[in-house]
This record gives C-alpha cells, structure tokens and sequence, in this order.
C-alpha cells in the first residue's frame, strides 16, 4: 500500500484529471472522480485523505457543495476548490462554508499546483498533531477519561439528573393535584391547565432521554462548532419556563473546537438552567449569548450574562463547588461544577466576570486551528 499522502480530486472533465494527476503523482496518492456523490462515496469508503479538491462547476452538485459536505463528512481533510476567473468572487464569499484552506483560478501553473498542495498537506499533518496532541492515543484516553474523569463526570450528571427530575416531578405532582382538585369540584379544567401538564411531562422525557448522551464521557472528542451546541443546549431548556425572558443569540464567525459534543451541550445547558433560575421575577428578565473569537489567544469564547440580582460577594468563593446551591432542597448544587468539569476536560476555562452586572460567565475553548486563505 502507498504511503505518500492521499488526496481525492473531483472534475467532471477526464482530461483535468488527467492533468493533475500528472502533476501529483509523483508525490502523492491520487484518487479521482467525475461525479459528487461518487467522490463523497470515496471519501467515506475510501478515505481517509489528506486533501480533497474540486472544481467549482460541477453538474448537479458544484464545488462549494460538495466540499461543504466533505467536510461533514471527513472534517480532518484539508479542501482546495478549483475556480475559473468568473467564479472568483463567488468562491470567495463561500470559503467559510466549505472550510476552504485554498482556492486556485484556471488554469493554474503546475509548480503553483503542486506547491498548493505540498502546502495543504502540510496543514494536515499540523492538524493531526494537533488533534494528537489534545486527546493524545486511544489507550491513554481510554485509561485517564473513561477509568477516573468519564467515570466520575458521568456520575455527577446522573446525580445532576436526580435533581431536575425531582423538580420536574414536583411541578408536576402540584399541577396534577390542582386539576384533581378543581375536576372533583365539578369546575371545568382548561386546557391551558392539560397542556401545562404535557410541558412538564416533555420536561421529564428530555431529561430521561438525555441519560444516554452522559455515556459520551468515554468518546473520542471531535471538531464541532460551538454555536452548533449553543443552540442544541437552548432548544433543550425550552421548557424551564424560558418564555418570559428574552434570549439574545450573537452568532459570529469562530472557528471550530475539539470537544465530545454532548458533555458540551450539557455543560451549557446548565449554565442556562442557571441563568434562568436566576431571572425568576425578574421583569424585562433577559438573557445573552455572544460567541466570539480571540485571536491572539487562540480562544473561542461564549459569555452568557443574564440582567439577574447577580452573584452576593459572600457566595463567591463557593459558587464553583460541588453540592453548594442557594435553592435549597430543590437543587442538587452540580450543575455549576459538572459545567467546570466538562469544560475543562477539553482544555477550557469556565469563569465569572465580577465586574459585569448581574451574572456573567465565560467560556473558553481552545481554538481548532485556523486556516489561511490564499489567493
């Protein structure tokens, strides 16, 4: 089996393909298609390779398409789309969407060509290191993840779950006995009352059926983008009485993370469920979510504030440990500290910023690195 690096190229003219193939062979792997979906087949039978390039006109599916959905596919590969002049513009305005690394106009000199590509393996095997480097190789994962912190994470979600569950369960059992109580009177029940009483039992299934996603301890951490899960975390709270307040979502252009989605998703979840537990009676309640990019750093950030009474300087120190809540009986004082874990799992930081009115946090997480755009 060859090993120079592999590389899929789409055009639906046999003779580019025969032209670049020329020009790579010699220093690389070359695997060709005429069709999308035949070099999609490729990519997830065949694969993995270390670039994927397509022209931009291509039949039925063109190349921002396809390579949009390699990306999907195979996250790792590093794309070049192929453009004539006239394309140029529009190949432009859609780099982000397809995760281009490069774009070359037609037709291009071999040596430019080449060196193209010499380059984007070069970024490939940056990113691999990288990746290694972050979830290090399968035994070590497996041990340090899976025995200690999967393990250990996985048991305060459960217990984490307890406690909403009992609260779920609560509203409930109120709700019931106030309808028993008003149909035994011979009073009629509104339906407003029964489809109270739907909410809450879709309330208690999510929660069960997120039971399954907390296994996710134990998976290998892949690249996913953070207003992807933000959005999945708010969907999941929708049912925690989030309409009265107003949620404000800034999505800006960040680049992707390398994490284990689901712990991410119930890391935000319950630093949602604390914002709103904090908003409760507050009128003109609103709640904020800005993702942002820091460059210098290399950090993806999230700031969740929330228009709350804020945090009282003498619950500070304590506000990030396990079992501390100010709820009560009602709450189990995790989900702050589940949200620490699993952030910092993925070499990120959780933080309050004291000096922001009400209740502001931060998230931030290690940045996948960012690919440059050549012209």
């Amino acid at each position: 089996m060859s090993q120079l690096p592999r590389v899929l190229l789409l055009d639906d003219q046999r003779s580019v393909l025969g032209v670049l193939n020329e020009v790579l062979r010699g220093d690389f792997d070359v695997v060709t298609s005429t069709d999308g979906d035949d070099a999609l087949r490729k990519l997830r039978l065949d694969g993995p390779f270390h670039v994927v390039m397509s022209d931009m006109q291509m039949p039925g599916m063109d190349g921002i398409e396809f390579l949009r959905t390699a990306s999907e596919v195979d996250p790792w590969s590093v794309k070049i789309l192929l453009t004539g002049h006239a394309d140029l513009t529009t190949a432009m305005a859609a780099v982000n969407e397809g995760q281009i690394f490069r774009f070359l106009t037609k037709p291009c000199p071999p040596p430019k060509l080449l060196q193209a590509f010499k380059d984007a393996n070069d970024r490939f095997a940056r990113r691999d290191q990288h990746r290694r480097n972050v979830i290090g190789d399968k035994e070590r994962i497996s041990r340090r993840m899976v025995q200690t912190q999967g393990y250990a994470l996985l048991g305060r979600l459960v217990h984490s779950l307890a406690g909403q569950l009992q609260e779920a369960g609560r509203r409930h059992e109120v709700a019931l006995d106030d309808a028993i109580t008003t149909a035994g009177s011979g009073g009629f029940v509104a339906v407003e009352e029964l489809q109270h009483l739907r909410d809450l039992e879709r309330v208690v299934r999510g929660l069960v059926e997120r039971v399954p996603d907390w296994t996710a301890a134990s998976r290998e951490a892949m690249p996913a983008h953070v207003k992807d899960v933000v959005a999945r975390a708010l969907d999941r709270v929708r049912f925690l009485g989030t309409d009265q307040v107003t949620v404000e979502l800034a999505e800006n252009d960040v680049p992707a993370v390398l994490v284990v989605s689901e712990l991410l998703e119930q890391a935000f979840i319950n630093l949602f469920e604390n914002a709103f537990e904090a908003l409760d009676g507050v009128s003109d309640a609103r709640l904020t979510v800005e993702l942002t990019f820091d460059p210098a750093r290399q950090l993806v950030c999230c700031a969740i504030a929330d228009n709350g009474p804020g945090v009282h300087p003498e619950v500070l120190p304590f506000i990030l440990r396990p079992f501390f809540t100010t709820n009560g009986l009602n709450r189990a004082g995790l989900g702050l500290p589940v949200a620490q874990s699993a952030i910092e799992s993925f070499g990120g930081k959780l933080s309050l910023d004291l000096g922001a009115p009400g209740t502001r946090f931060l998230v931030e997480l290690p940045a996948l690195e960012v690919d440059d755009v050549a012209h």
